[in-house]
């Protein structure tokens, strides 16, 4: 009982302190990779020490020869029944969480799939060129793998930015970072509302993946391109958000034109 009080205490730091403590740290928007394995770890952490508190109230339920009463076997055996209860909830939540969350993402690859122009095998992934008016481009994670960019990205964007813009996409494809929001989201559901720690998350790994790829992509393609790119489309859909990661961008030190090194699969014809 003492370990899993202490397991649970622990929990609660992961939960309780450390989440505000990373949400109000300015590094964190000059060092995203650094941040997000933070978060993370975090994240992991807790649910270890949640397990652990569960494993230690079921295990003593086991050992019915150390037992020393009928009230301390009742309570024991009505703790591990509690936990078990608890764990196979949390496991039901999740998958009634995350099933809709996929399927909500193969509908949108089929959908957009049907207005594509081009469809081009790359190593890795689909570079799918889709008809539409509205400026965008994203990654689309898992099997079928695909990168999609609009007609309208394309007719806004100089070649050089579409180039860092499709460069942007690939590093989320070869970050996992679908996946990784994907965890964010469902611990967002799963926690409380009255709880900020799932609220928080998600919003912190919605952020730091889209910084990580800009950090990426500006080093393989070249940060004024991509700074360019998040300018022309942030006055063309009204996000500030893009000009303000432009901005980022321009305030850091980056290699010179002839050390870049943009990868094979998402060069494209210019």
């Amino acid at each position: 009982m003492i370990a899993a009080a202490i397991s649970l205490a622990l929990t609660l730091v992961c939960i309780l302190a450390v989440p505000p403590l990373l949400s109000r740290a300015t590094w964190t928007v000059h060092r995203p990779k650094l941040a997000l394995s933070m978060w993370f770890a975090t994240f992991f952490t807790g649910c270890a020490l949640v397990l652990n508190a569960l494993f230690a109230l079921i295990l003593p339920s086991l050992d019915t020869a150390n037992m020393s009463t009928v009230t301390e076997s009742l309570i024991l055996t009505g703790a591990a029944w509690g936990a078990l209860a608890i764990v196979g909830g949390a496991i039901a939540i999740v998958a009634q969480i995350d099933e809709p969350l996929q399927r909500a993402q193969d509908r949108e690859r089929i959908a957009l799939a049907r207005t594509a122009l081009e469809l081009e095998e790359r190593r890795g992934f689909t570079l799918a060129r889709i008809a539409s008016d509205s400026p965008f481009a994203c990654a689309v994670p898992g099997r079928g793998a695909q990168i999609m960019y609009s007609t309208a990205l394309e007719a806004l964007l100089s070649p050089a930015e579409l180039q860092a813009v499709v460069a942007h996409e690939y590093a989320h494809l070869r970050g996992s970072h679908p996946r990784l929001m994907r965890i964010a989201s469902v611990s967002a559901r799963l926690l409380p509302n009255w709880l900020p720690a799932g609220r928080e998350f998600k919003r912190a790994t919605a952020l730091l993946i889209e910084l990580i790829a800009d950090d990426t992509a500006g080093k393989q393609a070249g940060a004024a391109n991509l700074a360019n790119a998040l300018v022309k489309m942030g006055n063309a859909t009204g996000d500030a958000s893009l000009e303000a990661r432009a901005m980022r961008l321009t305030l850091r030190i980056w290699p010179m034109g002839r050390k870049r090194h943009l990868p094979d699969p998402i060069r494209l014809q210019q």
